[in-house]
């Protein structure tokens, strides 16, 4: 809830701010794109921690349901149940592969409007910003088929946030975005 909120209060701000001083009027499409870019890095700058302790609470969550739930000792034993001996993710554990998946819009964006130009060209439209649109089921496969495609390439980075962002339990964890995703590579490989 709250990073949506934050990246439509941030792309409102900079919008705004670039037509007051830079330029008034419509926004040109480089322009958008990059006052986007701009706001998804803000946004990952202010809700990065909150997601890492999101992501902690679930993993945690997810551990205590596959482990044996903790019983009343008995008098013999200890009156607290162990501790896993582990280090907690700092709160901008995860930052650089956040950063690079603000890309993913633009990604999305670009595979779509390339799409979009292709119909276009079967249907022998010349201008792809003329009044001319696609129909509903056009629009539909080519945004399922653009968010797919931008999914796709940055889902090893998606990966990599949430293996950077969990609690580390191994103390060969690297905090580096290269040798996440080669930790994950050689724990995991790809699936046939």
């Amino acid at each position: 809830v709250t990073s949506p909120f934050m990246f439509f209060f941030l792309m409102t701000f900079l919008k705004s701010n670039y037509k007051r001083f830079v330029v008034a009027g419509k926004l040109s499409t480089a322009s958008n794109l990059t006052l986007s870019s701009v706001a998804a890095m803000l946004n990952v700058l202010f809700t990065l921690p909150l997601d890492g302790v999101v992501t902690r609470m679930q993993i945690s969550s997810l551990s205590s349901q596959s482990s044996p739930q903790f019983t009343s000792p008995s008098p013999s034993s200890s009156t607290t149940p162990p501790q896993p001996s582990h280090r907690r993710a700092p709160p901008y554990a995860g930052l650089s592969p956040a950063l690079l998946l603000s890309s993913n819009p633009a990604l999305h964006h670009t595979v779509f409007d390339t799409l979009k130009s292709y119909i276009f060209a079967l249907k022998n439209i010349d201008d792809p910003n003329s009044s001319n649109y696609l129909d509903m089921r056009e629009a539909f496969v080519v945004g399922l088929l653009a968010k797919s495609t931008a999914t796709l390439i940055t889902y090893p980075l998606i990966r990599a946030k949430q293996v950077m962002m969990a609690d580390q339990q191994s103390p060969s964890f690297s905090t580096s975005l290269t040798n996440t995703l080669s930790q994950i590579y050689n724990a995991e490989g790809i699936p046939d």
